[in-house]
């Protein structure tokens, strides 16, 4: 029998522009295309017609765990994803302090991260992501898991970037959260992306 290769287009035409000062809620089911266009954002794929201008400093939290060495200290590892993240090794180590208190691991802060829960390892990447000021911050369900008193945390510093007008872009299945963090909301079906208004989530 004859091979044949399936194709599945997971975005289609796209047209977006965000500005500044915008907070865009992501939401739609599963397979809806939500993470494929953060990852086409962040760069992570390509697109295969088109294409995605970034102008700004991106940091994206989309999968727990993804960037981190499992052996390294949590200060090891984000000195890491600074570097990921595109920080000079001068400001990482300016704003080290910051992040460590931010997450609330500084008993665990010279463990290696193979010892965290996955809590703790949500703690350490979504510190890293935010201090510092991001001109574009992209997050894909990220309050899934952490305690109560990070989850507020978090809260509060989605709040300060956002007053900053900084850009977020946000997938999330929580129509709250959507509804709370995001001033234009975006459904995605089958690919699509259709804007609709708040009152429509």
């Amino acid at each position: 029998s004859q091979n044949k290769k399936l194709l599945i287009r997971a975005l289609n035409e796209i047209n977006l522009i965000v500005q500044e000062g915008d907070a865009i809620g992501l939401i739609g089911p599963n397979g809806s295309g939500k993470s494929s266009l953060l990852r086409l954002i962040s760069g992570i794929y390509q697109p295969t017609k088109g294409f995605v201008e970034v102008k700004g400093e991106l940091r994206t939290l989309i999968s727990l765990g993804v960037g981190l060495e499992p052996n390294l200290s949590g200060v090891e590892n984000i000195k890491r994803l600074g570097a990921l993240h595109g920080y000079e090794r001068c400001h990482t180590e300016t704003i080290l302090d910051e992040i460590v208190a931010f997450s609330g691991l500084e008993p665990y802060k010279d463990l290696p991260v193979r010892t965290y829960s996955s809590g703790m390892v949500l703690r350490l990447m979504f510190s890293t992501l935010v201090t510092g000021n991001p001109d574009i911050v992209i997050l894909d369900e990220f309050f899934s898991a952490g305690d109560e008193s990070f989850i507020k945390r978090s809260a509060e510093k989605m709040e300060e970037l956002l007053d900053k007008a900084k850009i977020l872009v946000f997938a999330s299945h929580s129509k709250d959260q959507i509804k709370r963090y995001c001033n234009r909301f975006i459904r995605m079906e089958n690919g699509f992306a259709i804007e609709i208004e708040k009152n429509e989530i």
